[in-house]
C-alpha cells in the first residue's frame, strides 16, 4: 500500500512552518512534525520524568544522519539519538539536545 498521499496530508497539517522556526538537517530545510513531551515512570516511591523530543520526516527527504549531524528544530540544536523508520514512508528521529 502506498502511504505517500497520507504522509503529504499529515505533513501539511502537522508539519513545522517553513522559515525561522522550521526544521533543518545540516542546514537543509525539511518538512517535519515536531513532538516534545514528558514521559513519567514510577519505581516504588520514586518517580522520574523524561523529556523526549522527536521529529517525523518523510524517509525519502531524509539525508544521511549520523552523530555529527546538526538538527535544528524550533531554534534549538539537536543530534539524532535514534532513527525509527515506520515502513510506510516516514522516519521518526529521536533527538538529544546539543550543548
Amino acid at each position: 500500500m502506498d502511504f505517500s498521499l497520507l504522509n503529504d496530508v499529515v505533513l501539511d497539517v502537522f508539519g513545522e512552518p517553513e522559515g525561522v522556526l522550521g526544521v533543518t538537517i545540516d542546514g537543509a530545510a525539511v518538512r517535519a512534525i515536531y513532538d516534545s513531551r514528558h514521559f513519567a515512570s514510577e519505581d516504588g516511591e520514586v518517580g522520574t520524568s523524561d523529556l523526549i523530543t522527536t521529529i517525523s520526516v518523510r524517509t525519502s527527504d531524509l539525508p544521511l544522519v549520523n552523530d555529527d549531524t546538526v538538527i535544528v528544530a524550533r531554534g534549538k540544536e539537536y543530534r539524532c539519538w535514534e532513527q525509527r523508520p515506520d515502513g510506510q514512508g516516514m522516519t521518526v528521529l529521536q533527538l538529544e539536545r546539543r550543548i
